[in-house]
């Protein structure tokens, strides 16, 4: 089996470099539909998934600013589950 990829070596990628930024401007424009799409059903009295959207937002925020790091804690979570031999 393969090692996988090192979080330094994503990060030293020219590619990486290329991408980072659409990543950025991607995660502004999901927080700010987040809370426009929030205040709207909080407003309209529609509470009953606002939690749900919130948590999913921000795993989608965390993707978006810097997947090294959600696929470290990913990593991290797969590691921890007991294994099935």
């Amino acid at each position: 089996m393969g090692q996988g990829a090192s979080l330094s070596g994503i990060t030293s990628n020219p590619a990486w470099q290329l991408v980072q930024p659409f990543f950025d401007i991607l995660a502004v424009v999901v927080l700010v539909v987040m809370v426009v799409w929030i205040t709207l059903k909080y407003i309209r009295g529609q509470h009953q998934h606002i939690v749900v959207q919130v948590v999913f937002g921000l795993i989608a925020l965390l993707f978006l600013v810097d997947p090294t790091v959600f696929f470290g804690v990913l990593t991290w979570l797969v590691g921890k589950l007991p294994s099935g031999s």
